[in-house]
């Protein structure tokens, strides 16, 4: 609530007091990592956001929202391959976790294997529905391909 309402301060100091020691429940501390990790990564502080995604996976090296943070600091660090292998391990622990879909199809586009990253943005759009998040990725995936016609279509079929 303190995040949602702009306490910044109360809300960073109430995540951090959140993955202490004394809390006892592991999802609870996972997700205040994480969520101190994303605020990081927002404020371009990547080994930070890498040092909390690293802190989460201690506690439980499957949890997906980790794994997601991890591999979206290192697709902005360009380590690319690295990326790929942990956004592959997050959707395996998530298949419906629609920003580790997107990642990983952007992941693989940095590869230069833009139609397989195309593949996965598909498979998400058939698998979660053409959300407004997904509608964006896939179409400036098409749009950097020059794939103006099938733009035209994902347009169409997001109206």
């Amino acid at each position: 609530f303190l995040c949602q309402v702009g306490k910044t301060e109360d809300c960073v100091a109430e995540l951090e007091r959140l993955t202490g020691e004394e809390i006892e429940d592991i999802a609870i501390r996972n997700e205040a990592m994480v969520r101190l990790g994303e605020r990081r990564f927002t404020e371009r502080d990547l080994e930070g956001a890498m040092a909390r995604a690293d802190e989460a996976l201690a506690l439980d090296a499957s949890n997906p929202n980790a794994l997601t943070l991890k591999g979206k600091v290192q697709l902005a660090s360009e380590e690319v391959e690295p990326a790929i292998e942990t956004l592959r391990e997050a959707v395996s622990g998530d298949p419906d976790k629609e920003s580790a879909l997107i990642l990983l199809g952007l992941a693989y586009e940095a590869d230069g294997r833009a139609s397989f990253g195309q593949a996965q943005l598909a498979q998400a759009i058939d698998r979660l529905g053409l959300t407004p998040t997904l509608y964006q990725a896939y179409r400036g995936m098409l749009m950097r391909a020059e794939q103006t016609d099938d733009v035209a279509d994902l347009t169409l079929r997001y109206a």
